[in-house]
């Protein structure tokens, strides 16, 4: 059952990248867009933020309904047996396209404030903890690894984004209090 699991990782992916690909291009749009005075921070902000509920919904309703049949069985030509074992993964991985939009949100004020060393950082931690959870999942756990590799990118893109948090406010504050003199 393993191999037969593993064989569903890119179906899987390929779908979840459909909605994760609208979040990805918004670092360079935030960048491009915010202004010298970084005028249209609140507007670009409230645009991620609406991107990031619609491409959960959108890719809630494809998972949570039949239509996660139709892709699986219809256009992916898998089997019955194969579709099963995609159905899990897809559910779990439903938060990914959102935290791709905060992620490329984060960084771009990042990139603007010109600090980048926590983008870095935040990519090794996010790197260790899919590793961790990986091993975790499939040594520990005995999990299928299409279910384990999900958990482990889904979590390790939601702890990155944990941790630009901070980074993020305190750069957003700076240009607050600039602003203010």
């Amino acid at each position: 059952m393993a191999d037969e699991s593993l064989a569903v990782l890119p179906v899987v992916g390929s779908l979840v990248f459909i909605f994760r690909s609208l979040g990805l291009s918004y670092q360079e749009v935030n960048i491009a867009l915010i202004g010298k005075q970084k005028q249209n921070y609140r507007l670009l902000r409230n645009f991620a933020v609406y991107m990031g509920v619609a491409v959960t919904v959108l890719i809630s309703i494809l998972a949570l309904t039949p239509l996660a049949d139709l892709w699986f069985i219809n256009i992916s030509g898998l089997s019955q047996e194969l579709a099963d074992l995609s159905y899990l993964p897809l559910k779990i991985m439903i938060l990914l396209p959102a935290f791709t939009v905060l992620l490329n949100y984060q960084r771009s004020l990042l990139l603007i404030n010109r600090t980048t060393g926590p983008i870095s950082a935040a990519m090794a931690v996010e790197l260790v903890s899919i590793i961790v959870i990986l091993l975790v999942c499939v040594v520990l756990l005995d999990m299928t690894g299409v279910v384990a590799a999900a958990l482990a990118f889904t979590a390790g893109k939601g702890i990155s984004t944990l941790c630009l948090l901070p980074r993020q406010s305190a750069a957003v504050r700076g240009w607050r209090s600039q602003a203010g003199r």
